[in-house]
C-alpha cells in the first residue's frame, strides 16, 4: 500500500519543497534524499528529476519509498548523478569577500562601540586586527571545506557549533593576551558610522550576490512557477546576519563594559 507518511501542520512550511516535488513521498525520506544530493553538488534540475521519478514510482507501484528503495542516502549514492560543473571554488570568491567585508565591519563598530563607552580616543586595536585574521582563517576554511562542512551541520549541528565556539573563544583568548595597544588615530564616533553604513549598505548586496549563487529544485518541464523555489535558501538570513550579530555584540559591551 502506497504511504505518503505523515506530518504535523508545524512541518507543512518545512516540507513545502518536498510536497511540491513529490506529493506521494514521505516527506522525511525525499527531504533526506534532497539534502544529500545537495552536498554531493547534484544541481537543482536533476534534484528535482530525481524526486518526480520516485514519487512516479510510488503511484505505479504503490510501495512507499523507503520500501522501494531503501535508504534515501545510499539511494542518492547508487544514482550516481552528475555533479554541477559550477560549483567551483571561484564562484564563491565574491561571497567570501562580502563576508570578509561584513566580518571588518563588524569588528571595527563593536571595537567602537568599546572605545566610546570606556572614552577612549582610539578604537582599533592590535587584538581586534588579530581576531579579524583568526576569524578570516576560520572562514577560508569553511569556504574551501564547505561540503564537509554542511554535511557536519546536517549530521552533527552539536559538534559545528562547538567547533565556531571554540574558534570564537580562542580568537577573544588571544585578544586578552596580546597588548591592549591601539593601531590607529582615528577617533571611534566616524568608525561607528563608517562601520554601521558598510554593514547596511553590505545587506542588499550579500542577498543579490546569494541569490544569484541559487540553484533551485524544479520539478522536470518547470514553467518558472514561484512554488518550486527553495525556501532554504537562506539568502536574507545570511545578508541580516552581520547587522544582528552587531547589534547583539554591540548590547552586550554596553551592558557589561
Amino acid at each position: 500500500m502506497m504511504s505518503t507518511g505523515s506530518t504535523d501542520i508545524k512541518d507543512t512550511k518545512r516540507f513545502e519543497l518536498e510536497s511540491a516535488l513529490a506529493p506521494h513521498v514521505d516527506p522525511r525520506w525525499a527531504e533526506q534524499l534532497l539534502i544529500e544530493l545537495r552536498l554531493r553538488g547534484v544541481s537543482g534540475e536533476h534534484i528535482g528529476d530525481a524526486l518526480a521519478e520516485v514519487d512516479a514510482h510510488v503511484v505505479d507501484s504503490g510501495t512507499g519509498a523507503a520500501a522501494a528503495f531503501g535508504d534515501p542516502v545510499a539511494y542518492a549514492a547508487a544514482l550516481d548523478l552528475p555533479v554541477d560543473t559550477s560549483e567551483k571554488l571561484s564562484n564563491y570568491l565574491p561571497i567570501l569577500l562580502l563576508t570578509l567585508g561584513n566580518t571588518a565591519a563588524m569588528l571595527v563598530t563593536t571595537q567602537a562601540v568599546a572605545a566610546i563607552i570606556k572614552n577612549e580616543p582610539q578604537a582599533i586595536s592590535l587584538g581586534g586586527v588579530l581576531l579579524f585574521g583568526t576569524l578570516t582563517a576560520a572562514l577560508l576554511i569553511l569556504v574551501v571545506l564547505r561540503s564537509q562542512t554542511l554535511r557536519l551541520a546536517l549530521r552533527h549541528p552539536l559538534f559545528l557549533v562547538g567547533g565556531i565556539a571554540t574558534v570564537v573563544a580562542g580568537g577573544a583568548l588571544l585578544q586578552l593576551l596580546v597588548p591592549d595597544r591601539a593601531i590607529t588615530n582615528l577617533p571611534p564616533i566616524p568608525l561607528l558610522v563608517g562601520g554601521a553604513m558598510v554593514l547596511l549598505a553590505l545587506v542588499p548586496v550579500s542577498y543579490r550576490q546569494l541569490r544569484g549563487l541559487a540553484d533551485p529544485v524544479v520539478p522536470p518541464l518547470f514553467d518558472g512557477s514561484p512554488k518550486a523555489t527553495d525556501p532554504r535558501s537562506g539568502a536574507w538570513l545570511y545578508a541580516l546576519s552581520f547587522p544582528v550579530a552587531t547589534l547583539l555584540l554591540s548590547g552586550l559591551i554596553v551592558l557589561f563594559g
